[in-house]
């Protein structure tokens, strides 16, 4: 805005100061910048009408397959997640709902402990990577390519929610936190 109106100053200096001695190349000049400011605050109100979407890794899922779960801190990330929940684990037969889940690595551990899980993401790729880690295991979940504020609408409230590595990629992070938690049963857990 001060660009667009500065130039229109140095225009009718110019003016003033005989460099333009044509008014209507004045004019001309300042309609110029009265346009490009009104097609600046266009564009501006335009984007801030946008509703930005959460992050989906579709393009991403190679790479996050072996930078970072192929690599020794995925290992200790899940190792530690592992030590972290291993008393839930433990427990009977449990329900299970995985938001964002990836490439399923957490809910896969807990369907081999004998638990029903439920798994959502947005990603396809990362979707299809859970699946055939799971089809390889011999195992199977409720699956859902679906936002996890979509996913909350259709499930019952859950023994435990994971929601791992998942807030800081989506666009209203503490909206989506308060739908997600809600889906957690009275003395249940959120991770």
């Amino acid at each position: 805005l001060n660009a667009i109106v500065g130039l229109s100053e140095i225009l009718l200096k110019r003016f003033e100061d005989n460099q333009i001695n044509d008014s209507h190349k004045l004019i001309d000049g300042i309609k110029q910048s009265s346009d490009r400011l009104l097609n600046l605050i266009t564009n501006i109100i335009q984007y801030s009408q946008l509703e930005v979407d959460d992050y989906n890794f579709d393009i991403l899922a190679d790479k996050f397959e072996k930078s970072i779960y192929g690599t020794l801190k995925g290992e200790w990330r899940l190792k530690l997640l592992k030590e972290d929940l291993v008393h839930i684990y433990n427990q009977d037969r449990l329900d299970i709902w995985d938001s964002g889940c990836g490439m399923g690595q957490m809910a896969l551990w807990f369907v081999q402990g004998g638990h029903n899980v439920v798994c959502n993401d947005i990603s396809y790729k990362m979707l299809q990577k859970a699946k055939e880690s799971f089809e390889v295991n011999g195992v199977d979940a409720t699956w859902y390519k679906a936002p996890a504020q979509e996913v909350a609408n259709k499930i019952d409230k859950q023994d435990l929610v994971i929601f791992h590595a998942v807030i800081e990629w989506l666009a209203k992070p503490l909206d989506t936190l308060d739908i997600v938690a809600s889906k957690v049963k009275d003395g249940g857990y959120l991770s």
